[in-house]
């Protein structure tokens, strides 16, 4: 792709900055939004958004082409994000919203499992265009399913009760509630060292490393299986009545994971002595995604449109920061990673003893 388009690779990592930054604002408006239009004809709009954004990105010639065609694929790929989730909230609350998120998100992470394996295949046999091939094809079948099974959770009464005018009074009210931006803040903190290290990796396995792109598809099967390690014991322990540990325990796995990136860095930087910290970070990342997100999404300070959208903008908005941060980077390393990684998990470690404080004294 940089070849192709003539970019350096930090030029690439920005249209992926792009496509966060409006992967988030579309949540904030097409969240709220679907409390008027109902559920699905605003997944059914937001596929359709992403699946012209695939088809452009596709045919890009230039960076800015690109850049372009990913703001339209973020922004179609926010709101179908956002449905999804108050689709959850509609339908589960207490420990099982966490458990019916913990379940759903064991099915995305194998999205990063499976698509660098069939991207790097199709880009070594079909060039990088294909793989923006693939997305449409995907969004196409999306589209369909939900046309032909989604059902509509707002009633014609709730429908009815939105106000344009109360969407600014909602999201001040949402963002006045003190629990709900810690719970969001650290969401938002545990996707970022998802999204930083999805960002650093192909340059550090494959620039530094001189691993191929067909055999660095298959370095993402271990941390999302760590992952899904993670968000298992998660389930466990919200059905055994001790969901409350999950944070705590998983913050802890994320600082062991990152100090021994940093560390084994200092000495040499080889695949090992990142997948295994990685692995650590994200059996972390998967016990604590669930429970951030289902305490965000179960505040009442207003509809569930709007906190979806508010946890999907923390996180996507959080991302983005980092994305541009590395951006910054002209060759990320193992050490520069594993030092943002701490970063991001010492700032967990912040925001949880400042909600627990809190909350003792409520």
């Amino acid at each position: 792709m940089t070849r192709a388009l003539g970019a350096t690779p930090s030029e690439i990592a920005g249209t992926l900055t792009a496509y966060l930054v409006t992967f988030g604002a579309a949540q904030l408006v097409l969240g709220p939004l679907s409390e008027r239009l109902g559920r699905m004809p605003t997944m059914v709009v937001s596929l359709i958004i992403f699946l012209l954004g695939a088809i452009c990105a596709g045919l890009s010639t230039t960076t800015h082409m690109l850049g372009a065609a990913r703001l339209l694929q973020g922004f179609g790929a926010g709101g179908a994000s956002a449905i999804a989730r108050i689709l959850l909230r509609d339908h589960f609350s207490g420990s099982r919203l966490q458990i019916a998120l913990g379940q759903v998100s064991m099915g995305i992470v194998l999205v990063p499992l499976i698509a660098p394996i069939f991207g790097g295949y199709v880009e070594l046999f079909a060039g990088w265009r294909h793989q923006f091939t693939t997305m449409a094809i995907t969004a196409a079948a999306g589209l369909w399913w939900c046309t032909q099974r989604l059902q509509e959770s707002t009633t014609p009464a709730q429908r009815a009760s939105f106000r344009y005018r109360d969407m600014p009074g909602s999201y001040r009210a949402l963002l006045s509630c003190r629990e709900f931006l810690s719970y969001a803040l650290l969401a938002a903190s545990v996707y970022a060292c998802t999204t930083v290290y999805y960002l650093s990796a192909p340059f550090i396995f494959q620039n530094q490393l001189g691993i191929s792109p067909d055999v660095y598809g298959w370095l993402p099967i271990p941390t999302v299986l760590c992952y899904i390690i993670g968000t298992n014991v998660a389930i466990a322990l919200n059905r055994r009545g001790t969901g409350s540990l999950c944070i705590p325990l998983g913050i802890g796995t994320m600082v062991v994971g990152s100090c021994a990136m940093v560390l084994t860095g200092q000495w040499s930087s080889s695949g090992a002595s990142i997948v295994i910290p990685m692995g650590l970070i994200m059996v972390g990342e998967g016990l604590v995604l669930p429970a951030a997100i289902g305490n965000a999404l179960a505040q009442k300070a207003a509809a569930p449109g709007y906190t979806a959208a508010g946890v999907g903008g923390f996180q996507m908005l959080g991302s983005s920061a980092v994305s541009g941060w590395i951006g910054l980077i002209t060759e990320p390393t193992q050490q520069s990673l594993g030092l943002l990684l701490m970063a991001l998990s010492i700032g967990c470690i912040a925001i949880h003893v400042t909600t627990e404080k809190e909350n003792a004294f409520t």
